[in-house]
């Protein structure tokens, strides 16, 4: 079983995999099968704990750092040894990071644990690093706020056409139910709760 802590106020994201046990660089002989195998464990294990959370985590942008601590519970490899590579791939192809290449993931810190309880895991925290830290905490929260407005505006749609169901009518929102605030440039208030342009198209 695989756990998921939601990002942080730092603009990071935790994620434990639990039941995981991390594989030895030493692997005598690797094939593509064994390759094959490796990653397919990796990508379980990272979806099974995306798909724990109530809502999927914001995209974490920008340069990162990646601190990977690997727990053991019996015959610990020393932490030069640990191969977390299938995981970073992974968490690239589940939309957790924008890339594993070497302009985005700028650091990695490999930490080894023997633990007397529990089971074997692998604990990454991932946090943006450097001058991008800033934008990429900006940017992580737009994608938040992105994706609650999505849930917002199909939540509303329902509801209007429960209302229309049962023959009654929805209140339109008109000119003088603008909010307080400046509408984007070239936006208009319409008949919804999201903005849209001149030309009726949905603008986020």
């Amino acid at each position: 079983m695989s756990a998921c802590v939601p990002p942080r106020a730092g603009g990071g994201l935790r994620l434990e995999l639990r039941g995981y046990r991390v594989p030895s660089w030493n692997l005598k002989t690797v094939t593509g099968w064994r390759r094959q195998q490796l990653a397919q464990s990796a990508q379980m294990h990272v979806l099974a704990a995306l798909a724990q959370l109530p809502e999927r985590p914001p995209l974490v942008r920008g340069e990162i750092a990646i601190s990977a601590t690997a727990r053991f519970r019996h015959r610990p490899l020393d932490p030069d040894n640990l191969r977390i590579k299938p995981v970073v791939d992974a968490l690239h192809y589940a939309g957790v990071i924008e890339d594993d290449d070497y302009t985005r993931v700028r650091h990695v810190t490999l930490r080894s644990e023997l633990v007397q309880h529990g089971e074997d895991a692998l604990v990454l925290q991932i946090q943006p690093v450097g001058v991008t830290a800033c934008s990429a905490q900006l940017l992580q929260e737009a994608d938040r706020l992105r994706w609650e407005v999505n849930r917002l505006a199909d939540l509303v749609t329902r509801l209007r056409e429960q209302l229309v169901a049962t023959g009654q009518t929805p209140v339109e929102a008109s000119a003088a139910d603008e909010p307080p605030w400046q509408s984007p440039a070239g936006a208009a208030p319409c008949g919804c709760v999201v903005w849209c342009d001149r030309a009726g198209a949905r603008r986020w």
